[in-house]
């Protein structure tokens, strides 16, 4: 028959018969050889070889039906292997093998990432950080030593007030006791007796307390120029907790005054508020560090 004759071809007219047919691998439903499968489009019973064309609606002999399965494409062409899965891992996975896949049970879920995270905290576990890898926030540790000396002196809850009076000068507190305390942080005579913030209180040299509580109590027009301003006491606390050149504590006791360290900033504002003693002991602690004396007039950070 020639491929440009435009008469339809008869398939019943085609013999096939087994010698000239090499049946292949059976078919696992009805074990039926692939030669004998039915086209696509057609129901196939596997109790005889009836086979009804659900397209057609019309009944077709077992010959035609194997007939025409020799042209069904999907029997000439040979299937493809499925692709490999390249799909990342979850993180179940990654954390334990032998933790099975994810399901759509929410407590299997939870099962499953309890695990991971279990693993990870082995892992954190295994890792030593020593000390000396540790950021010193400077800020945090003068306001922990500030808040240790304040709650010492029971002031905790009445320093954070711009209108609070210390309550040493008090009569009620004249019987109070502070013998376990060190004697940098004892309240003085002058603590007792002139009314001031707690603020003054908290700082570890009590000659610098007694200079500054006397100074404030003082009119406006008689206070040295740092302090002629209403609100001199909040720039006393800004520069003392100036990140750069404020006050810091080092050590892990702050009841000792060596621990404690002013900052050119502090310096500048207030020189006339501290001892020779204390100016001297802070230039120690910035030689240690690198950092110039006091009295240079380098503040870190400072916009000229």
């Amino acid at each position: 028959m020639s491929l440009t004759d435009e008469s339809p071809m008869d398939f019943d007219a085609l013999e096939t018969t087994p010698e000239h047919i090499d049946e292949g691998p059976e078919c696992p439903l009805g074990a039926v050889p692939w030669h004998q499968r039915p086209a696509p489009d057609q129901q196939y019973c596997s109790d005889d070889l009836n086979a009804t064309s659900t397209s057609t609606g019309m009944a077709s002999s077992p010959d035609r039906m194997n007939k025409r399965s020799m042209w069904s494409p999907s029997m000439l062409l040979p299937s493809m292997p499925s692709p490999p899965d390249t799909s990342c891992p979850s993180l179940v996975d990654v954390a334990s093998a032998g933790v099975s896949e994810p399901t759509d049970d929410p407590w299997s879920l939870v099962e499953q990432f309890d695990t991971f995270g279990a693993a990870q905290q082995d892992i954190v576990a295994s890792f030593d950080f020593p000390d000396e890898s540790h950021l010193q926030v400077l800020e945090l540790r003068l306001l922990r030593a500030c808040m240790d000396i304040a709650k010492s002196l029971c002031i905790d809850q009445i320093i954070w007030s711009l209108e609070a009076t210390s309550p040493f000068p008090d009569a009620t507190s004249a019987l109070w006791t502070f013998d376990h305390l060190p004697a940098c942080i004892r309240p003085t005579r002058t603590q007792k007796t002139v009314p001031h913030h707690p603020i003054f209180d908290m700082l570890p040299w009590p000659s610098v307390r007694d200079k500054l509580i006397l100074v404030f109590s003082q009119p406006l027009e008689l206070r040295p120029i740092q302090c002629a301003s209403p609100t001199a006491l909040i720039d006393l606390a800004y520069d003392i907790e100036d990140s750069a050149e404020g006050v810091r504590v080092w050590g892990e006791d702050p009841y000792v005054a060596k621990n404690w360290e002013i900052g050119e900033k502090v310096f500048q504002n207030w020189w006339w508020a501290f001892d020779t003693t204390v100016i001297q002991q802070s230039n120690v602690l910035r030689k240690r560090r690198g950092a110039p004396v006091l009295g240079q007039g380098l503040v870190i950070g400072e916009v000229i």
